[in-house]
């Protein structure tokens, strides 16, 4: 049978049918036992047993586990659903879309995928060595490497120009802005109510300017160099100039480099090597599969595959914008690095 995956229709149905076959891997997987139950629905031809939802919660997180038995009403709309999608999967049988090579290809690989997965995760199961003499001898080689860091609680108050957003104000009335507010502070006015009415980062700016605490590497580097350089608490710096506008930093705390003993640091250090073990079993356990097959690459069919693929998506490509949209920024992801932004 020949198909085209771009038709909606089909792509519903592909879907439907995918999804059928998953959990239908996912019942062999299941608790041994469970369909000598009694049917929870049943209709003319379709029923939903214990097993069905034993599958559908199957490698779920515990707490959603918990979630789900727990709430009759999110129990009752995966019995719905999976009812539904039994009906609806049997109805692309009947069609033939489990004939189609590219779905047969794609439901080989998702038995294969689950089943990987499974073994992977019997693999990590397996004992690992006792690290702790190895996490002694790697504390003793550079005990600086596992000090607190110093970090710095800062908050500042931001003047945008318009080089990077929109039209705020032009460079030489931002700068000519940030002084005047710098000189404000020095006079004795609020720092927070001067972050709360001109500041132009519109998540601390609500908050008196408020950052919150961070180390070396998280912020813009000029912002963090003269962060950094603030030594009292309730320090100011003058005017800093980053490719964000201008900032006025606040220090509100410095905490310094504090060494850690290696029992404070043993548990993270075992468990980071543990982990690391763990990833190296895998990478051998992979290539012993491969090697036992004697494997072989065949770069000019995967060229010929690649060329083919990017051919077809040559063809289909949507027309493409002539500009970027712009989305809102958040400033926090903006300003810091390492949390997210």
């Amino acid at each position: 049978m020949s198909m085209n995956p771009s038709n909606p229709a089909i792509r519903f149905n592909l879907s439907v049918l995918l999804t059928g076959f998953f959990f239908a891997v996912n019942l062999a997987q299941a608790a041994p036992g469970a369909n000598t139950d009694r049917a929870i629905a049943r209709g003319d031809h379709h029923v939903v047993m214990p097993l069905d939802l034993e599958a559908r919660m199957f490698n779920a997180p515990r707490p959603a586990v918990i979630g789900a038995i727990n709430n009759p009403l999110m129990l009752k709309k995966m019995t719905h659903s999976l009812f539904a999608q039994r009906v609806i999967a049997d109805q692309a049988r009947t069609m033939g879309l489990d004939k189609d090579p590219v779905i047969q290809a794609k439901i080989r690989e998702m038995i294969d995928g689950l089943l990987f997965s499974e073994r992977m995760r019997l693999l990590d199961k397996e004992p690992v060595p006792d690290m702790t003499a190895a996490a002694k001898e790697q504390y003793d080689a550079d005990p600086e490497a596992w000090s607190e860091p110093e970090k710095v609680a800062v908050a500042h108050i931001l003047i945008r120009e318009k080089t990077k957003y929109k039209d705020v104000r032009s460079e030489e009335e931002a700068e000519k802005l940030a002084n005047e507010l710098y000189q404000r502070l020095k006079n004795g006015e609020s720092f927070a109510e001067l972050a709360q009415r001109y500041s132009d980062d519109p998540t601390t700016a609500p908050r008196g300017g408020v950052l919150g605490v961070y180390k070396r590497g998280q912020l813009t580097k000029p912002f963090e160099d003269a962060a950094f350089e603030l030594n009292e608490e309730n320090d100011i710096s003058k005017p800093v100039k980053s490719e964000f506008g201008y900032h006025i930093i606040k220090l509100y705390r410095h905490i310094p480099k504090k060494p850690r003993t290696f029992d404070e640091v043993k548990d993270k250090l075992i468990e980071r090597l543990e982990a690391r073990y763990r990833a190296q079993r895998r990478d051998d356990f992979l290539t012993k599969a491969r090697e036992g097959e004697h494997y072989q690459l065949d770069e000019a069919a995967l060229k010929a595959f690649a060329d083919r693929k990017r051919a077809e998506l040559k063809a289909s490509r949507a027309p493409e914008h002539t500009e970027p949209v712009r989305g809102p920024i958040n400033e926090k992801g903006v300003f810091v690095r390492g949390k997210g932004g």
